[in-house]
């Protein structure tokens, strides 16, 4: 919900990746996290409140992947929880923790390349 880190993102991956959004918010909250524009960004947004499911389940993660239409071996998961990112790990996703907006954009640019 970083609104500095979704700009970043929209300059530098919309169009060239699909790009989906995975959150364990228990509400309906997106519509005021994001703003209708930044919501425009994502192809595709799954929230537990909708799908019954938290991360770290294998179930969450794989259920975003057949919404992108990729394979978990495809995709990129940013999260800024360890534990989140060993699940998605063990489905083959590459992985990237969030500790800063410029580190996270330079470990995903070095997985893009």
């Amino acid at each position: 919900s970083d609104p500095k880190a979704v700009a970043k993102a929209e300059q530098t991956l919309q169009g060239k990746v699909k790009i989906g959004l995975l959150s364990n918010a228990s509400r309906d909250v997106l519509h005021t996290i994001f703003d209708s524009t930044q919501r425009a960004l994502f192809d595709t947004a799954i929230t537990s409140y909708h799908v019954g499911m938290t991360k770290p389940d294998p179930r969450i993660y794989q259920l975003i992947c057949d919404r992108l239409g990729v394979e978990p071996t495809e995709c990129i998961m940013v999260d800024d929880q360890a534990r989140h990112l060993e699940a998605a790990g063990h489905l083959g996703m590459n992985t990237v923790l969030y500790t800063s907006l410029e580190r996270a954009t330079d470990e995903i640019r070095g997985l893009l390349r």
